[in-house]
């Protein structure tokens, strides 16, 4: 993972995004960043307090209809979902698409972020929001708009919790990296290895399909004078 940066890991990743967007969703999950098995963590608790497993939280921002991840992002503690949301939001290239999310993204400001990049989102009002109960209305025009003008598709935001599913249960256990930046980049091939899955599966079968292989040599010199030695690793992208 040490021979590619996130930069160049964003940028293949966005090679796989789909040309024609229109409806995404949003949502957060949490994944192990320790090699601990917690069967074992709870088999063991008799003998004593074990320290804390490391927490990252990881949120995907999903095309709904494919289900191909558009985007992500990675932090290592329990950071407000509006947070991230703004920044996966202000990177967002593709215009004119329409954005679901769950209560946890109630925020008036995420709004129009989200308009200024492209996204018509929707998010549910809160009802810890005094202004929120019936016949009141929300502070805020674009809240106003949500709690008064749901879409008829807002049920399909449960497509991205699906995602975070599948992703856990077949592909991310935990992230065995030690290290924030090689976290990252982990989670980064992760996706990518996803969205290869998805555009394969939605390949039709007759259609030519392209593989794109990386090859890099690696040539060591022996202070014995020996001859060079050349080893190839080959790294199959598709």
């Amino acid at each position: 993972m040490k021979l590619f940066s996130m930069k160049t890991i964003r940028q293949l990743f966005k090679l796989l995004i789909p040309k024609k967007v229109k409806l995404i969703a949003i949502d957060s999950t949490g994944i192990d960043a320790f090699r601990r098995s917690k069967h074992y963590e709870k088999r063991c608790g008799d003998f004593g307090d074990l320290p804390h497993m490391t927490y990252a939280k990881t949120s995907l921002f999903v095309e709904v209809d494919s289900k191909i991840i558009l985007d992500w992002d990675l932090v290592m503690g329990r950071e407000h979902d509006v947070k991230i949301a703004k920044r996966i939001f202000r990177r967002n290239k593709i215009k004119d698409i329409y954005g679901l999310g769950d209560k946890g993204y109630d925020s008036e400001n995420l709004h129009e972020i989200a308009r200024a990049n492209g996204i018509n989102f929707f998010a549910p009002v809160r009802k810890m929001n005094k202004r929120a109960f019936k016949n009141q209305r929300p502070k805020g025009f674009y809240l106003r708009q949500c709690k008064e003008n749901p879409p008829e598709n807002k049920r399909m935001r449960s497509i991205v919790e699906n995602v975070n599913y599948v992703l856990k249960e077949t592909q991310i256990v935990s992230l065995r990296s030690k290290k924030h930046s090689m976290r990252e980049r982990e989670l980064g091939w992760h996706l990518i290895f996803y969205n290869l899955e998805k555009i394969i599966g939605l390949t039709n079968s007759k259609e030519i399909q392209t593989f794109f292989i990386f090859s890099n040599c690696y040539f060591n010199v022996f202070p014995d004078n020996a001859e060079n030695t050349e080893d190839l690793k080959y790294l199959f992208i598709g």
